[in-house]
């Protein structure tokens, strides 16, 4: 007796998670671009590579980047908004905690940076050191 009570309430709740999930269509038509969050991994950038990014950038939108390390961590922060931690991903590309914000950093052969492009959600601005 137990048995046909226990398929049938396990046949109950398939239906109801399969009426909560979207259909597979469903899922294409989104419009937002979702966040990811980023996993911390070993730093591709050691802190003293790091000395080289960090500075005051002008944005080619009127404000400015700064970009700054504390305990061996990296930051990011725009004016008026909060500081954000940064992970390297690549030598000189670099993407917030939140997967929201990615930069990339210009580096003249001998290692000077000279600018970078980030690009926020779907936004890119550009941004050059100090002008």
């Amino acid at each position: 007796m137990r048995t046909p009570v226990a398929l049938a309430l396990l046949c109950a709740a398939s239906a109801l998670q399969a009426q909560t999930q979207p259909a597979a269509s469903d899922t294409t038509e989104q419009a937002a671009i979702p966040t990811q969050r980023v996993a911390r991994a070993k730093n591709l950038v050691t802190p003293r590579e790091f000395v080289e990014f960090r500075g005051q950038y002008s944005m080619d939108n009127g404000q400015t980047l700064s970009i700054s390390s504390h305990n061996r961590r990296y930051f990011a922060q725009f004016d008026g908004q909060p500081e954000m931690e940064i992970l390297a991903v690549a030598a000189d590309k670099f993407v917030s905690t939140d997967g929201r914000t990615r930069m990339a950093f210009q580096q003249s052969p001998n290692g000077s940076v000279s600018g970078l492009t980030a690009t926020i959600d779907t936004s890119t601005v550009v941004a050059w050191v100090g002008r």
